[in-house]
This record gives C-alpha cells, structure tokens and sequence, in this order.
C-alpha cells in the first residue's frame, strides 16, 4: 500500500523532482529502490509514474531495455496503438506512447521514454486508464518539468 504524500520536493541520490499532490510513493514493490527503482501513483484513478535508472557500466543497453519494456507491454494489451516521440521533459531521448485494451474491456495508456546521460540510463514509465490520463496531465507535466537525473 502507498504511502500518503503530498506537494513533496523529491531529493534522491540520483534524481529529483517534485511530486504532485495527491501521489504516493509504492515502497512495497519487489525491487523498490529508492535511489534507482521507484514507482508514485495516483491511488483514486490508478494513475502512475515510474522510474528506473541503470548504469551502462553495469551491462545496461538503452537499446534492449526499452524494446523490453514495449514488448512487455504489448503482450498484455489487445487493439494496441503505437506512436514514437524523442523529448520527455527537458530530456531527449526514444520513447513510445502507447494505448491498448487491458483484458479485453478497459483501454489503458502507456507512455515509455528512454534517455541516457553520462553512464545512467533513465527509463521513465507514465501509466493510467485511457479515460484518466489527461485527467492528470498537469500532474504528469509536474513531474516531467521538474525531474533531473543527477
């Protein structure tokens, strides 16, 4: 279960940016890492941010992970539609938004970026119902607005 936050100035050893009200942290998911492996949600419309970051020094290849990642993906949804896009934030990069039904009835939105910066590689996942996500945006835009990975 997430832990209520609100209005908070995230400060972590390799990112920070600035959580939107509303928004928990999920602290309980298997490799949660505060510093590398983070997911926020919106519990009321099931809306979520996550970020991953790796090091390429450590066998990380920006290519494979994000190709992980929409594949991923793709496997659980029907109906997908897939539309590249290179900027996230102020951060340039691959990414993928994509939309598709989740067991067969509910569209869901899944938007992917990948960037790299120095030896890091950032994976950021934006995730909501179809329906919710523009609900959100202003969050979303929040937190792409301010997030910088150190």
């Amino acid at each position: 279960m997430p832990t209520s936050l609100s209005n908070l100035q995230i400060d972590r050893k390799a990112f920070s940016m600035t959580q939107p009200s509303g928004w928990a942290e999920v602290t309980t998911i298997k490799g949660y890492d505060p510093d590398s492996f983070v997911i926020f949600q919106q519990p009321e419309s099931n809306c979520l941010f996550e970020v991953l970051i790796v090091k390429k020094s450590d066998g990380a290849v920006p290519g494979d992970l994000l190709m992980s990642q929409k594949e991923g993906w793709l496997k659980v949804v029907t109906d997908a539609r897939v539309e590249l896009f290179d900027r996230w934030g102020s951060y340039f990069g691959q990414g993928y938004d994509m939309e598709g039904k989740i067991a067969s009835q509910q569209m869901q939105r899944h938007r992917v970026f990948l960037f790299s910066q120095g030896d890091y590689v950032c994976i950021i996942v934006e995730s909501a119902p179809a329906a919710r996500f523009l609900d959100h945006e202003d969050d979303y835009q929040t937190i792409r607005e301010s997030f910088r990975l150190k």
